[in-house]
């Protein structure tokens, strides 16, 4: 059928066009940097965060422990009959992951290190709980790493382009959703949301109390916010609208990050934006892809 013939072109030239892996490469080297940065925040209470001593122990272990996968206890069970002491064997990841990174970072023996990096992530995530997510992003995007092109070829590649759309739509359906969960909850439309985030002490970095007397601004605040995610997924697209989400996305992460604290997972999920979207290097019939005028093509 001829609709279906010119679905089919569509969707391969969207998804399968040769693109630059350069928005890839930096999202590389943002996201090990953060991550090492958030390793080098955390290494004075490593020992106290995942040993069996520590502040996880206990049911509290079990608790934030996924049965599903392996994490640090299992590598002491592992490796304690080889006569490595729990301290060692806790080290030995740790340096393991900081050294995976480190790799990525300088864009050496990407693909290993990024399997490497993506392992010993899994077993500190799995006995480890941080909150906003930020673990979690970070693991899916260290799997992407090791399959995708993101070492220093610089050599346009349909893998490249397929990798770029991916994440793209990953991205597209994560802040979709997220602004959908949140367009449920009345004190997102009253701004009680915002209100609660900045008063909530384990995020307090500034003294808000002021907005109690201007609530429009919490409302505002919070209404923008909706209309940043809900509306991510068409206008990221749109050629005249593309750069402004980008930078209205980018300046509610900043935000995130200033107001609540939240410097990691800001600059994570400001870098996905930053990389596949403001500096994402396709073909331009691809990067300015007007889905409207495409779909007309295909039905008529």
């Amino acid at each position: 059928m001829k609709w279906a013939n010119k679905l089919e072109s569509t969707l391969s030239r969207f998804a399968f066009t040769p693109a630059s892996p350069v928005p890839l490469e930096i999202l590389r080297i943002l996201v090990s940097a953060v991550l090492l940065a958030q390793a080098f925040l955390v290494a004075p209470d490593f020992f106290e965060l995942y040993g069996s001593q520590g502040i996880f122990q206990g049911p509290l272990q079990v608790f934030f422990s996924n049965d599903t996968a392996p994490g640090v206890v299992s590598v002491v069970r592992w490796l304690g009959p080889l006569g490595l002491t729990e301290k060692q064997s806790l080290g030995l990841v740790g340096v393991l992951y900081v050294t995976g990174l480190s790799f990525l970072l300088l864009g050496i023996a990407t693909r290993t290190a990024a399997v490497l990096t993506w392992f010993t992530h899994l077993l500190l995530v799995g006995t480890h709980f941080t909150s906003y997510g930020v673990d979690q992003f970070a693991h899916f995007l260290l799997f992407y790493f090791t399959w995708m092109p993101v070492g220093g070829s610089g050599r346009p590649s349909a893998l490249a382009g397929f990798s770029i759309r991916m994440l793209q739509l990953h991205l597209c359906l994560v802040y979709f959703s997220s602004g959908i969960d949140k367009s449920f909850g009345d004190q997102w439309w009253s701004g009680e949301a915002i209100w609660r985030a900045l008063s909530m002490p384990i995020y307090v970095q500034a003294d808000m109390s002021w907005i109690s007397s201007m609530p429009f601004v919490a409302k505002l605040t919070a209404w923008g916010t909706l209309l940043v995610e809900i509306g991510y997924p068409l206008f990221i697209w749109m050629p005249k609208t593309k750069m402004l989400w980008v930078v209205t996305t980018i300046a509610m992460h900043a935000g995130i990050g200033i107001f609540m604290g939240l410097h990691t997972f800001s600059f994570l999920m400001a870098s996905l934006t930053f990389s596949m979207f403001g500096i994402s290097s396709l073909a331009k019939e691809t990067t300015e892809y007007k889905f409207p005028t495409q779909l007309r093509a295909i039905i008529s």
